[in-house]
Protein backbone atom coordinates (compact mmCIF):
# COMPACT_ATOMS: atom_id res chain seq x y z
CA UNK A 1 0.00 0.00 0.00
CA UNK A 2 1.38 3.57 -1.25
CA UNK A 3 -0.65 6.80 0.37
CA UNK A 4 -0.01 10.08 -0.29
CA UNK A 5 -0.68 12.15 2.78
CA UNK A 6 -0.62 16.22 3.28
CA UNK A 7 0.77 17.74 5.49
CA UNK A 8 0.27 21.59 6.11
CA UNK A 9 3.45 22.90 6.66
CA UNK A 10 3.02 26.90 6.11
CA UNK A 11 0.13 29.04 4.24
CA UNK A 12 0.37 28.52 0.43
CA UNK A 13 2.42 25.43 1.13
CA UNK A 14 1.45 21.69 1.32
CA UNK A 15 3.75 19.04 1.92
CA UNK A 16 2.89 15.56 0.15
CA UNK A 17 3.93 12.75 2.09
CA UNK A 18 4.87 9.55 0.07
CA UNK A 19 4.00 6.75 2.73
CA UNK A 20 4.53 3.06 2.24
CA UNK A 21 4.85 -0.22 3.69
CA UNK A 22 7.21 -1.10 0.96
CA UNK A 23 10.94 -1.97 2.02
CA UNK A 24 12.91 1.44 1.93
CA UNK A 25 14.62 0.07 -1.05
CA UNK A 26 11.54 1.18 -2.91
CA UNK A 27 11.85 4.47 -2.03
CA UNK A 28 14.58 5.77 -4.09
CA UNK A 29 12.89 4.03 -7.13
CA UNK A 30 9.59 6.03 -6.58
CA UNK A 31 11.69 9.06 -6.14
CA UNK A 32 13.64 8.48 -9.28
CA UNK A 33 10.05 8.13 -11.47
CA UNK A 34 9.02 11.56 -9.95
CA UNK A 35 12.42 13.14 -10.73
CA UNK A 36 12.41 11.62 -14.47
CA UNK A 37 8.88 12.83 -15.75
CA UNK A 38 9.48 16.15 -14.44
CA UNK A 39 7.04 16.69 -11.55
CA UNK A 40 8.01 20.32 -11.46
CA UNK A 41 6.69 20.54 -14.73
CA UNK A 42 3.39 19.70 -13.27
CA UNK A 43 3.25 21.51 -10.33
CA UNK A 44 5.09 19.41 -7.63
CA UNK A 45 8.42 19.51 -6.13
CA UNK A 46 9.87 16.68 -4.81
CA UNK A 47 11.81 17.34 -1.65
CA UNK A 48 13.40 14.48 0.73
CA UNK A 49 14.18 15.72 4.08
CA UNK A 50 15.48 12.48 5.35
CA UNK A 51 11.87 11.16 6.65
CA UNK A 52 10.27 9.96 3.31
CA UNK A 53 9.89 11.50 -0.16
CA UNK A 54 8.11 14.74 -0.14
CA UNK A 55 6.41 16.88 -2.71
CA UNK A 56 5.06 20.60 -2.77
CA UNK A 57 2.08 21.96 -4.35
CA UNK A 58 0.95 25.94 -3.86
CA UNK A 59 -2.44 27.12 -4.26
CA UNK A 60 -4.37 23.93 -5.31
CA UNK A 61 -7.25 21.60 -4.86
CA UNK A 62 -9.23 20.19 -1.93
CA UNK A 63 -10.74 16.94 -1.29
CA UNK A 64 -9.31 15.40 -4.68
CA UNK A 65 -10.28 11.66 -5.78
CA UNK A 66 -8.02 9.19 -7.02
CA UNK A 67 -7.77 9.12 -10.74
CA UNK A 68 -8.25 5.59 -10.65
CA UNK A 69 -6.73 2.11 -9.13
CA UNK A 70 -5.07 -0.61 -10.97
CA UNK A 71 -5.21 -4.13 -9.82
CA UNK A 72 -1.79 -5.98 -11.44
CA UNK A 73 -2.76 -9.88 -11.82
CA UNK A 74 0.12 -12.50 -11.04
CA UNK A 75 0.40 -15.68 -11.85
CA UNK A 76 -1.91 -18.11 -9.82
CA UNK A 77 -4.81 -16.34 -9.97
CA UNK A 78 -2.64 -13.82 -6.72
CA UNK A 79 -2.79 -10.47 -7.61
CA UNK A 80 -1.10 -6.94 -5.77
CA UNK A 81 -2.40 -3.64 -5.82
CA UNK A 82 0.09 -0.54 -5.74
CA UNK A 83 -2.77 2.59 -5.28
CA UNK A 84 -2.89 5.33 -3.70
CA UNK A 85 -5.02 6.54 -1.21
CA UNK A 86 -8.34 7.20 -2.34
CA UNK A 87 -8.93 11.01 -0.94
CA UNK A 88 -6.63 13.38 -0.77
CA UNK A 89 -6.89 15.92 1.30
CA UNK A 90 -5.76 19.24 0.70
CA UNK A 91 -6.61 22.45 2.60
CA UNK A 92 -6.90 25.57 0.32
CA UNK A 93 -9.07 26.58 -2.06
CA UNK A 94 -10.55 26.34 -5.59
CA UNK A 95 -12.24 22.75 -5.76
CA UNK A 96 -10.74 22.15 -8.62
CA UNK A 97 -9.45 18.64 -9.74
CA UNK A 98 -5.71 18.45 -9.55
CA UNK A 99 -3.61 16.65 -12.32
CA UNK A 100 -0.53 16.14 -10.05
CA UNK A 101 -2.57 13.72 -8.30
CA UNK A 102 -3.59 12.43 -11.54
CA UNK A 103 0.01 12.20 -12.38
CA UNK A 104 1.63 10.28 -9.31
CA UNK A 105 -1.43 7.47 -9.74
CA UNK A 106 -0.43 6.46 -13.31
CA UNK A 107 3.21 6.90 -11.72
CA UNK A 108 2.92 4.65 -9.54
CA UNK A 109 0.70 2.36 -11.79
CA UNK A 110 3.82 2.05 -14.14
CA UNK A 111 6.21 1.27 -10.93
CA UNK A 112 4.30 -1.92 -9.78
CA UNK A 113 4.31 -4.00 -12.63
CA UNK A 114 7.76 -3.13 -13.48
CA UNK A 115 8.77 -3.45 -9.78
CA UNK A 116 7.15 -7.40 -10.02
CA UNK A 117 8.81 -8.36 -13.65
CA UNK A 118 12.23 -7.58 -11.76
CA UNK A 119 11.04 -9.55 -8.61
CA UNK A 120 9.89 -12.40 -10.14
CA UNK A 121 12.98 -12.52 -12.21
CA UNK A 122 15.25 -12.14 -8.87
CA UNK A 123 13.05 -15.05 -7.08
CA UNK A 124 13.14 -17.62 -10.35
CA UNK A 125 16.87 -16.86 -10.00
CA UNK A 126 17.33 -17.60 -6.47
CA UNK A 127 14.91 -20.83 -6.43
CA UNK A 128 16.67 -22.40 -9.40
CA UNK A 129 20.04 -21.62 -7.06
CA UNK A 130 18.89 -23.30 -4.26
CA UNK A 131 16.50 -26.57 -6.00
CA UNK A 132 19.36 -27.13 -8.34
CA UNK A 133 23.30 -26.62 -6.68
CA UNK A 134 22.93 -30.02 -5.09
CA UNK A 135 22.94 -31.48 -9.20
CA UNK A 136 26.44 -30.97 -8.01
CA UNK A 137 26.77 -34.31 -6.32
CA UNK A 138 25.67 -36.44 -8.97
CA UNK A 139 29.60 -35.16 -10.62
CA UNK A 140 31.95 -37.56 -10.14
CA UNK A 141 34.64 -36.70 -7.82
CA UNK A 142 37.26 -37.59 -10.24
CA UNK A 143 35.22 -34.69 -12.28
CA UNK A 144 35.55 -32.18 -9.26
CA UNK A 145 38.82 -32.98 -8.49
CA UNK A 146 39.99 -31.53 -11.74
CA UNK A 147 37.83 -28.36 -11.67
CA UNK A 148 39.67 -27.64 -8.08
CA UNK A 149 42.61 -28.28 -8.86
CA UNK A 150 42.19 -26.72 -12.35
CA UNK A 151 43.87 -23.22 -13.37
CA UNK A 152 39.88 -21.59 -12.22
CA UNK A 153 39.97 -23.97 -9.34
CA UNK A 154 39.82 -20.54 -6.90
CA UNK A 155 36.59 -19.73 -8.33
CA UNK A 156 34.83 -22.77 -7.78
CA UNK A 157 36.28 -22.65 -4.47
CA UNK A 158 34.58 -19.28 -4.11
CA UNK A 159 31.71 -20.24 -5.71
CA UNK A 160 30.23 -23.29 -4.52
CA UNK A 161 33.29 -25.65 -2.68
CA UNK A 162 35.01 -23.65 -0.33
CA UNK A 163 38.19 -24.30 1.81
CA UNK A 164 41.78 -23.20 1.78
CA UNK A 165 43.12 -20.68 -1.13
CA UNK A 166 46.68 -19.96 -1.15
CA UNK A 167 47.12 -16.42 -1.58
CA UNK A 168 50.59 -15.86 -3.72
CA UNK A 169 53.17 -18.43 -3.73
CA UNK A 170 54.34 -18.33 -0.37
CA UNK A 171 51.59 -16.02 0.91
CA UNK A 172 48.62 -16.75 3.41
CA UNK A 173 45.66 -19.29 3.09
CA UNK A 174 42.28 -17.76 2.49
CA UNK A 175 39.62 -19.81 4.63
CA UNK A 176 36.27 -19.93 2.11
CA UNK A 177 33.27 -21.04 4.93
CA UNK A 178 30.64 -19.65 3.37
CA UNK A 179 30.32 -19.88 -0.57
CA UNK A 180 28.22 -17.58 -2.85
CA UNK A 181 25.86 -20.79 -4.30
CA UNK A 182 23.79 -21.52 -2.79
CA UNK A 183 23.59 -18.61 -0.55
CA UNK A 184 23.23 -15.83 -3.33
CA UNK A 185 20.17 -17.65 -3.75
CA UNK A 186 18.75 -17.25 -0.33
CA UNK A 187 19.57 -13.80 -0.66
CA UNK A 188 17.71 -13.78 -4.20
CA UNK A 189 14.69 -15.73 -2.91
CA UNK A 190 14.76 -13.07 0.35
CA UNK A 191 14.46 -10.27 -1.64
CA UNK A 192 11.32 -11.44 -3.95
CA UNK A 193 10.07 -12.93 -0.56
CA UNK A 194 9.83 -9.26 0.57
CA UNK A 195 6.63 -8.76 -2.18
CA UNK A 196 4.55 -11.35 0.35
CA UNK A 197 5.11 -9.17 3.16
CA UNK A 198 3.96 -6.64 1.94
CA UNK A 199 0.59 -7.40 1.23
CA UNK A 200 -2.79 -7.49 3.32
CA UNK A 201 -2.42 -9.10 6.58
CA UNK A 202 -4.15 -11.66 5.76
CA UNK A 203 -3.63 -12.84 2.47
CA UNK A 204 0.15 -12.83 3.76
CA UNK A 205 -0.21 -14.89 6.55
CA UNK A 206 -1.96 -17.34 4.32
CA UNK A 207 0.96 -17.03 1.75
CA UNK A 208 3.62 -17.93 4.85
CA UNK A 209 1.91 -20.69 6.20
CA UNK A 210 1.18 -22.19 2.36
CA UNK A 211 5.23 -21.32 1.49
CA UNK A 212 6.15 -22.97 5.17
CA UNK A 213 4.32 -25.92 5.28
CA UNK A 214 5.50 -26.71 1.78
CA UNK A 215 8.56 -26.72 2.14
CA UNK A 216 8.29 -28.46 5.10
CA UNK A 217 6.66 -31.13 3.33
CA UNK A 218 9.20 -30.93 0.65
CA UNK A 219 12.05 -31.71 3.23
CA UNK A 220 10.15 -34.63 4.47
CA UNK A 221 9.48 -36.20 0.89
CA UNK A 222 13.03 -35.66 -0.31
CA UNK A 223 14.92 -36.54 2.87
CA UNK A 224 12.57 -39.69 3.00
CA UNK A 225 13.41 -40.80 -0.75
CA UNK A 226 17.34 -39.80 0.67
CA UNK A 227 18.90 -39.40 -3.36
CA UNK A 228 19.15 -35.85 -4.29
CA UNK A 229 19.18 -32.83 -1.80
CA UNK A 230 21.93 -33.43 0.22
CA UNK A 231 25.33 -34.94 0.25
CA UNK A 232 24.98 -36.71 3.70
CA UNK A 233 22.71 -39.84 3.23
CA UNK A 234 20.93 -40.65 6.23
CA UNK A 235 20.49 -44.23 5.07
CA UNK A 236 24.42 -44.91 6.15
CA UNK A 237 23.93 -48.43 7.28
CA UNK A 238 24.11 -50.48 10.75
CA UNK A 239 27.76 -49.11 11.51
CA UNK A 240 26.70 -45.43 12.51
CA UNK A 241 25.98 -45.34 16.23
CA UNK A 242 23.78 -42.57 16.31
CA UNK A 243 19.99 -43.02 16.24
CA UNK A 244 18.41 -42.33 13.13
CA UNK A 245 16.28 -39.21 13.45
CA UNK A 246 19.19 -37.66 14.04
CA UNK A 247 20.73 -38.88 10.99
CA UNK A 248 17.74 -37.80 9.38
CA UNK A 249 17.88 -34.32 10.37
CA UNK A 250 22.10 -33.79 10.26
CA UNK A 251 22.03 -32.01 6.84
CA UNK A 252 24.58 -30.16 5.47
CA UNK A 253 25.21 -26.37 6.00
CA UNK A 254 28.86 -25.54 4.32
CA UNK A 255 27.45 -25.69 1.52
CA UNK A 256 23.93 -25.09 2.66
CA UNK A 257 22.56 -27.99 0.80
CA UNK A 258 18.92 -27.78 -0.40
CA UNK A 259 17.16 -29.68 2.44
CA UNK A 260 19.33 -28.18 5.04
CA UNK A 261 17.41 -24.85 3.53
CA UNK A 262 13.96 -26.86 3.66
CA UNK A 263 14.58 -27.59 6.99
CA UNK A 264 15.52 -23.87 8.46
CA UNK A 265 13.99 -21.71 6.11
CA UNK A 266 10.56 -23.80 5.78
CA UNK A 267 9.59 -23.74 9.82
CA UNK A 268 10.54 -19.82 10.17
CA UNK A 269 8.35 -18.79 7.45
CA UNK A 270 5.58 -20.93 8.70
CA UNK A 271 6.26 -19.57 12.61
CA UNK A 272 5.76 -15.83 10.72
CA UNK A 273 2.46 -14.97 10.99
CA UNK A 274 2.47 -16.51 14.72
CA UNK A 275 5.31 -13.91 15.66
CA UNK A 276 3.59 -11.02 13.89
CA UNK A 277 0.71 -11.47 16.40
CA UNK A 278 2.92 -12.24 19.54
CA UNK A 279 3.36 -9.43 22.25
CA UNK A 280 4.56 -9.22 25.62
CA UNK A 281 8.48 -8.77 26.64
CA UNK A 282 10.05 -11.58 24.75
CA UNK A 283 8.05 -10.22 21.45
CA UNK A 284 9.91 -7.31 21.92
CA UNK A 285 13.22 -8.64 22.72
CA UNK A 286 13.12 -10.81 19.35
CA UNK A 287 11.72 -7.83 17.54
CA UNK A 288 14.95 -5.95 19.32
CA UNK A 289 17.21 -8.90 17.43
CA UNK A 290 15.40 -8.66 14.40
CA UNK A 291 15.73 -5.55 13.72
CA UNK A 292 19.88 -5.85 14.30
CA UNK A 293 20.65 -9.38 13.17
CA UNK A 294 24.16 -8.50 11.35
CA UNK A 295 25.06 -5.93 14.39
CA UNK A 296 24.84 -9.71 16.21
CA UNK A 297 25.94 -11.50 14.42
CA UNK A 298 29.19 -9.74 14.39
CA UNK A 299 28.87 -9.46 18.33
CA UNK A 300 28.04 -12.92 19.15
CA UNK A 301 31.74 -14.39 17.40
CA UNK A 302 33.90 -12.50 19.88
CA UNK A 303 31.82 -13.06 22.51
CA UNK A 304 30.99 -16.71 22.00
CA UNK A 305 34.99 -17.16 22.52
CA UNK A 306 35.19 -14.85 25.08
CA UNK A 307 32.65 -17.04 27.34
CA UNK A 308 34.57 -20.56 26.35
CA UNK A 309 37.38 -19.30 27.37
CA UNK A 310 35.71 -18.42 30.79
CA UNK A 311 34.35 -21.71 30.51
CA UNK A 312 37.45 -23.25 30.39
CA UNK A 313 39.05 -21.56 33.20
CA UNK A 314 36.55 -21.84 35.28
CA UNK A 315 36.44 -25.45 35.02
CA UNK A 316 40.62 -26.55 34.43
CA UNK A 317 42.48 -24.01 35.82
CA UNK A 318 43.61 -22.38 33.38
CA UNK A 319 42.52 -21.51 29.67
CA UNK A 320 42.74 -24.61 27.21
CA UNK A 321 45.46 -24.32 24.73
CA UNK A 322 42.84 -25.97 22.31
CA UNK A 323 40.80 -22.38 21.88
CA UNK A 324 43.06 -21.00 20.12
CA UNK A 325 43.84 -23.93 17.71
CA UNK A 326 42.42 -23.08 13.77
CA UNK A 327 38.47 -22.65 14.57
CA UNK A 328 36.18 -23.67 12.51
CA UNK A 329 38.07 -24.87 9.91
CA UNK A 330 40.49 -27.09 10.58
CA UNK A 331 40.76 -27.31 14.52
CA UNK A 332 42.17 -29.92 16.26
CA UNK A 333 41.10 -33.16 18.20
CA UNK A 334 39.10 -32.03 20.87
CA UNK A 335 41.07 -32.78 24.64
CA UNK A 336 40.14 -35.53 26.59
CA UNK A 337 37.52 -34.12 29.15
CA UNK A 338 36.85 -30.47 27.25
CA UNK A 339 33.25 -31.36 25.84
CA UNK A 340 30.56 -29.45 27.79
CA UNK A 341 27.59 -31.32 29.61
CA UNK A 342 24.22 -30.20 27.22
CA UNK A 343 23.13 -28.23 29.98
CA UNK A 344 26.40 -26.04 30.02
CA UNK A 345 26.01 -25.20 26.44
CA UNK A 346 22.65 -24.53 26.99
CA UNK A 347 23.38 -21.86 29.96
CA UNK A 348 25.88 -20.34 28.33
CA UNK A 349 23.77 -19.55 25.06
CA UNK A 350 21.56 -18.00 27.45
CA UNK A 351 24.11 -15.79 29.09
CA UNK A 352 25.42 -14.51 25.75
CA UNK A 353 22.01 -13.80 24.57
CA UNK A 354 21.32 -11.70 27.99
CA UNK A 355 24.44 -9.39 27.30
CA UNK A 356 23.98 -9.10 23.62
CA UNK A 357 20.04 -7.82 24.21
CA UNK A 358 21.40 -4.20 25.93
CA UNK A 359 23.75 -3.35 22.61
CA UNK A 360 21.33 -4.56 20.58
CA UNK A 361 18.47 -2.07 21.93
CA UNK A 362 21.05 0.18 21.60
CA UNK A 363 22.13 0.28 17.95
CA UNK A 364 18.48 -0.63 17.21
CA UNK A 365 17.44 3.11 18.51
CA UNK A 366 20.14 5.03 16.98
CA UNK A 367 19.42 3.24 13.40
CA UNK A 368 16.23 4.10 14.10
CA UNK A 369 16.67 7.53 14.92
CA UNK A 370 19.53 8.55 12.30
CA UNK A 371 19.58 9.46 8.91
CA UNK A 372 22.56 7.76 8.17
CA UNK A 373 21.58 5.08 5.07
CA UNK A 374 24.75 3.36 5.71
CA UNK A 375 23.75 2.14 9.26
CA UNK A 376 20.87 0.11 7.37
CA UNK A 377 23.37 -2.31 6.15
CA UNK A 378 24.59 -3.08 10.15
Amino acid sequence: MVRVLVCSSKPHKHRFRIQSNAPDVFHPLLNGFLQRHDVRGRGLAPVDDGQGMFAREPDTAIAIPLAKTRVFDQPGGRHFSLRLERWITWYLKPFVRCPAAQFLGQTFEQCAPALFAHLRAIGAFGLILIVGHNAMDLVPHESIKSLQEGAAGWIWQLLYFGGFIQLGQDGPLLAVLYVLIPWIGVMAAGYAFGAVMIREPAERRRLCLTIGWSAIALFILLRGIDGYGDPRHWHSGPDDPRPALFRFLNTAKYPASLLFLLLTLGPTIALLPWAEKAKGGVARVLETFGRVPFFYYLLHIPLIHALALLVSALREGSVNPWLFTNHPMMPADVPDGYTWPLWLLYLVFAIAIALLYPACRWYARLKADSSNRWLSYL
